[in-house]
């Protein structure tokens, strides 16, 4: 097992950059070339550079492509790979370069890199991120909103209602989060329409065998259960009550119900036509949780979990409570990282910003993990913005060219006070409504398309000038 992060292993300016270096060497990326038949070019800005820029990107609170080029081009981070300086004086300002290395890099190597750090991620945290010696995998589906070009458009599709259709696309995305450590294990994404029962297969199917995937009543559907058997993982999902009372047969459900049944697929149910259609032995739990002030809640879950004297129910129930954290991480990815709108043009770096978005917030959680443990505190202890504003000060503080005394002293403070900043304990429970206070608008919202508006609009200075 590798051993967490020191000072003494920390020999680059930025905390996330050397973890970066360390969970994605040149080594193993090269690897991931190597398994296109692709040969490694080393060109201006070479592959590591490139997803390191990605990176930088959605971590820097400027997103753009200029800021990337002129961070990436200086000596200092050049030196940082090994890379000889570029000469400054023949150095063009135009991010140009930056732009094509972007569409360069492979798809399929970008698809390999957020399996690759989140394994050696998971490798650093060892046998603490384990769940009753499993490694549990939080399932949800987000969207995200995409610039307003045409291919996007046609490729992803846009929203529509009364008003008609929307003006910006959208991707829909199903993302797996570790338990422990909230590491992105993997994702999947397609247009608007794509249902995210398809989305979750195609993630659990690439994600392989011995994981325990935990999704809300949105997934408890048999074909995402096939999928999970199939590919050798267990279950622990929750189930719509008319889903419950079909698979209990006759029998009443009453709180406390601990039923073994086996699920197999109805003339209704969807399935994989390439994957075998078990009939799946499992557990049928029901409780519901009475709370002084709280409407009560009806649970409904099933697992593969079948021994109960390791996963009785109470520590099921208590798994499942821990299902919110997802929530979290998504938040956490498309606020305090910005993705909630992505910036791209084109198909191709909208799945390139995804991933290695996603690849940025797996190494803010790895570093949050490894001071955690070092803390010896749990990861979700810890406050994702509070960390995150430290880490971002460090790099903003660090000299242009320290020295190795300069780097140990700086990591070895900026761990110890992630591993201090702690989520408020509060006394009492907080619950607000989900709404803001209203703004004054400037402009009023468009309804429908932006064409449909602008022709609205120009109809109406035609009839004020006649």
């Amino acid at each position: 097992m590798s051993q967490p992060l020191t000072p003494q292993s920390a020999s680059r300016p930025e905390a996330v950059l050397s973890l970066y270096q360390e969970c994605l060497p040149v080594p193993i990326l090269h690897g991931l070339f190597h398994r296109l038949g692709q040969r490694f070019y080393q060109r201006l800005l070479p592959p590591v550079l490139v997803v390191w820029g990605f990176i930088f990107q959605r971590l820097n609170p400027d997103h753009t492509c200029d800021a990337a080029w002129s961070y990436l081009s200086s000596a200092v981070v050049r030196a940082q790979f090994s890379l000889a300086p570029l000469i400054e004086r023949d150095l063009s300002e135009s991010n140009s370069a930056y732009c094509q290395a972007r569409k360069r890099l492979p798809w399929a190597v970008v698809q390999g890199i957020l399996a690759t750090v989140a394994r050696a991620i998971q490798a650093r945290v060892g046998d603490r991120g384990l769940w009753q010696g499993l490694r549990v995998n939080l399932l949800d589906g987000s969207t995200l909103r995409l610039a307003a070009s045409a291919e996007l458009t046609d490729h992803y599709g846009v929203a529509t209602n009364q008003y008609g259709p929307s003006h910006w696309p959208l991707l829909r995305l199903v993302v797996g989060f570790d338990l422990f450590s909230g590491v992105a294990n993997g994702v999947t994404e397609g247009p608007y329409l794509t249902g995210e029962h398809t989305l979750a297969v195609q993630l659990i199917r690439r994600l392989g065998a011995g994981l325990l995937h935990v999704g809300d009543r949105n997934f408890g559907v048999y074909h995402v259960v096939q999928a999970m058997v199939t590919s050798h993982s267990d279950a622990v999902l929750r189930l719509k009550i008319r889903q419950a009372q079909k698979l209990a047969g006759g029998t009443p459900l009453r709180s406390g119900l601990d039923l073994d049944i086996v699920w197999s697929p109805s003339a209704t149910d969807a399935c994989e036509p390439d994957l075998p259609t078990p009939a799946v032995v499992g557990r049928l739990i029901y409780v519901r949780v009475v709370r002084t002030g709280f409407r009560p809640v009806e649970l409904y879950l099933f697992t593969t979990l079948l021994e109960r004297a390791i996963f009785s129910v109470q520590e099921l129930l208590s798994l499942y409570g821990q299902r919110w954290n997802v929530e979290l991480d998504l938040r956490h990815v498309k606020t305090p990282l910005q993705m909630e709108q992505l910036s791209g043009q084109s198909v191709d770096i909208v799945r390139k910003e995804v991933v290695l978005g996603l690849t940025a917030y797996s190494l803010l959680r790895g570093l949050m993990a490894v001071a955690a443990i070092q803390a010896r505190r749990l990861p979700l202890d810890l406050s994702f913005a509070q960390c995150r504003r430290r880490i971002l000060e460090v790099w903003r503080n660090l000299p242009p060219a320290p020295s190795a005394a300069e780097v140990a002293q700086a990591v070895a403070r900026l761990m110890s006070r992630l591993g201090r900043c702690l989520l408020p304990k509060r006394t009492r429970e907080r619950f607000e409504p989900r709404a803001v206070w209203g703004r004054p608008q400037v402009y009023p919202k468009i309804k429908g398309s932006r064409a449909q508006a602008r022709a609205a609009w120009m109809e109406m200075l035609k009839n004020q000038k006649s």
